[in-house]
């Protein structure tokens, strides 16, 4: 369904003559727009009259863009201030070569922020503004602290949020046209409104007709020309602060120069070119920044919204928005924990103030007792050894001569690290860095919070702050895992013709090593057959949300597993199959027109629906192991497991109370009782935790202690 363009659906040239008259804020006109304010020396704050107090920044105007910044800050009442925006920059680098003029005295500022606010003010009226780095006493830490508290609702209560991406250059005019005309054509097929069944609609609607292939191929190309991808790009999306601004605001604008971008349009564009990439297969611009940042900030902020009327576990809100924000960029590695708390301010049980007196491990520590004393069993699922780069148990912080420990520096297994440089760990055979590093994430289970049968015994001893103790279930030891040779690849992506062959040698190996594992002629716990039981083993059961929306929701039939696998084996692994067939096509004749990472645009629009699953099946095996290692234990059971998941009989798979998700725990030597918590795994025929309390064949209750 077409519907007209709006008025404010493409990037807006403002002509600098009217800068000011059609502004829709309420502003003061200055007196005396071009008055001399005194630079005297630096600025001297005064303290706050008021704990709710805050400062607003009142930006002179200027006939010329040369003259000098000037300002006022004003201090007021957070409830009762007058109507403002809210500015959301990068900082930059720690170098302050610029001016900002006041009333007895001057603030040096860095370039970034002299750039913006010399774009931003206008030429007959004063700007209010609210500005982290002026209104804020950046040498008064108890200051701070208390501001930064009350950022969500500065943000919150601004009129706007002004996301200030960068300096206005030539080539960007061509991008704004090209963006209003992706924008057109997102509306003409029917993306209205931004929501998840619009956003699958258009990848049905793509994958369904020959027109919407070749329009599909069409508005990539056109993206590519147009060069969008320096607008997810910017240094602004890498930002970790700038998800509580863009989440909290009434009204988002992003300022490029002179030029705006509302918000709504952005996400359409965003969204457009994700489900192009992913119904087709289609490599986008700047693939990482896109990911990682850009469709990042489109799927979070539509998490936020969706979540505000819902009721939810903090602790999962927790682990979900440390997962989805840990590539981004934060100085001070206590602010991935402060830059949340605007975020889940709805619960105030978890006392947690921002207090830069206190180490980035005790801050990590505190959130994570708090929440897991109010019951919030799902910050569990974000942490584990499966999320960090190395692990040295408490014992080995003994002072080896005086035997003092010392764990102020000890992070144990259960609290979530949420320092960037530990969670993108890779692992193969070992943990390796990576110069564009996976985050791991499940790909299984649409939850993971708490059991709703089995009520939490977890106990934390003020006088072992680093110790959890739970009751739980052992099920069975982990005996093999088998992990993937691409998993941390930066060449080979899941789109790459290569990668085709290796899948297919990958799951050869997996299926016959399954077979040859297994005890007796079925499944552990029943008469499954084994190759069924394999099946939903390799995809973690088609439980997660990205199994329904490949292979469901584009579908008027529910796929199950076995039919997937089934079809894999003769479309792919067999030597007739029609996609490996078309694949040997495609590698003997590499000069081919009209190809896309290797694989020719006839194969996208002329092979079967059975090649197209098998095709897209392929995919989606690449992107869980990617984050996995397939496992067997000791009785047969098989599944998956986090990637760093060892077979020489240390690891265990566990059931802990309260908790709806197994997880792997490591046994820490014959000489103690300690397990480290190592990440949630997916067992198959074994996830109900009160089944497997009641199962007799497994290990039976017994207390846990986690460090």
């Amino acid at each position: 369904m077409a519907l007209e363009l709006s008025s404010h659906l493409s990037w807006i040239k403002i002509d600098p003559s009217l800068r000011g008259s059609a502004d829709n804020y309420d502003v003061h006109p200055s007196n005396s727009p071009e008055t001399d304010i005194s630079p005297g020396g630096t600025y001297q704050y005064q303290a706050f009259r008021e704990r709710t107090s805050i400062r607003i920044l009142s930006l002179k105007p200027a006939s010329d863009p040369q003259m000098e910044l000037q300002c006022e800050l004003i201090e007021t009442d957070r409830a009762t201030a007058e109507t403002y925006e809210a500015l959301s920059y990068v900082w930059g680098k720690d170098e302050f070569p610029n001016i900002l003029h006041l009333e007895g005295g001057y603030i040096k500022i860095t370039a970034s922020l002299a750039s913006a606010l010399t774009a931003l003010r206008l030429i007959d009226k004063e700007r209010n503004l609210w500005v982290d780095a002026v209104c804020i006493n950046q040498g008064d830490e108890l200051e701070k602290g208390h501001q930064v508290s009350m950022m969500a609702k500065i943000y919150r209560e601004a009129a706007g949020v002004l996301a200030w991406l960068g300096q206005e250059t030539k080539v960007f005019e061509l991008q704004t046209a090209g963006l209003l005309n992706l924008s057109r054509m997102a509306i003409n097929i029917g993306l209205i409104n931004v929501n998840d069944s619009h956003h699958e609609l258009l990848k049905r609607w793509i994958r369904s007709t020959q027109d919407g292939f070749k329009m599909a191929v069409d508005m990539m190309r056109m993206a590519n020309l147009w060069n969008f991808w320096t607008i997810y790009s910017s240094s602004w999306f890498t930002r970790m602060w700038i998800v509580q601004e863009a989440l909290l605001a009434r009204q988002l604008t992003f300022c490029y120069g002179a030029c705006t971008l509302h918000w709504d349009d952005f996400e359409r564009v965003m969204i457009l070119m994700y489900s192009i990439g992913e119904s087709l297969h289609l490599p986008i611009e700047s693939r990482d920044y896109f990911f990682k940042f850009g469709w990042n900030i489109v799927t979070v902020r539509d998490h936020y919204r969706r979540r505000l009327t819902e009721e939810t576990d903090t602790g999962s809100e927790i682990a979900y928005y440390a997962t989805q924000l840990n590539r981004r960029q934060c100085k001070d590695d206590r602010d991935r924990v402060y830059a949340l708390l605007g975020i889940l301010a709805r619960d105030r049980n978890l006392h947690i103030q921002p207090d830069y007196s206190k180490s980035t491990v005790r801050v990590y520590l505190e959130l994570a007792r708090n929440a897991l004393r109010l019951g919030h069993i799902g910050l569990l699922y974000e942490a584990g050894l499966c999320r960090r780069l190395s692990f040295a148990p408490p014992d080995l912080y003994t002072h080896p001569e005086t035997g003092i420990q010392d764990l102020s520096k000890y992070l144990p297994s259960w609290a979530p690290d949420y320092r960037k440089s530990i969670a993108s760990v890779v692992y193969v055979h070992g943990p390796q860095f990576s110069p564009a590093p996976l985050t791991w994430t499940p790909r299984f289970g649409t939850t993971f919070g708490k059991d709703p049968y089995i009520c939490a015994s977890i106990t934390l001893p003020e006088d072992a702050p680093h110790r959890l103790i739970t009751l739980g279930t052992l099920v069975d030891i982990i005996t093999w895992v088998e992990p993937a040779s691409f998993a941390s690849s930066e060449v080979l992506r899941a789109s790459h013709l290569d990668m085709f062959f290796i899948m297919r040698r990958f799951c050869k190996r997996l299926k016959e090593k399954f077979d040859s594992n297994v005890i007796g002629q079925s499944y552990p716990g029943g008469c499954e057959d084994l190759t069924r039981a394999f099946a939903y083993a390799l995809v973690g059961g088609g439980t997660d949300d990205e199994y329904n929306k490949t292979f469901n929701l584009i579908s008027s039939e529910q796929i199950n597993p076995l039919d997937l696998w089934i079809n894999y084996e003769k479309s792919c692994i067999e030597e007739d199959g029609e996609v490996y067939q078309a694949m040997v096509w495609e590698r003997q004749n590499p000069e081919a027109e009209g190809k896309v990472s290797g694989v020719s645009y006839n194969f996208y629009s002329t092979g079967s629906k059975e090649a197209s699953r098998a095709w897209s099946y392929t995919h989606h095996l690449v992107q869980i192991f990617r984050n996995h290692r397939f496992f067997m234990a000791a009785d047969g059971y098989a599944g998956l497991a986090p990637l760093n998941t060892k077979d020489n009989c240390d690891d265990s798979v566990a059931f802990l109370d309260g908790a709806n998700v197994p997880f792997v725990i490591r046994h820490l030597g014959d000489d103690t009782l300690d397990w480290a918590l190592v990440g949630p795994c997916y067992v198959h025929g074994v996830m109900d935790a009160q089944a497997a309390m009641e199962n007799k064949s497994f290990g039976g209750r017994t207390q846990i202690h986690l460090v």
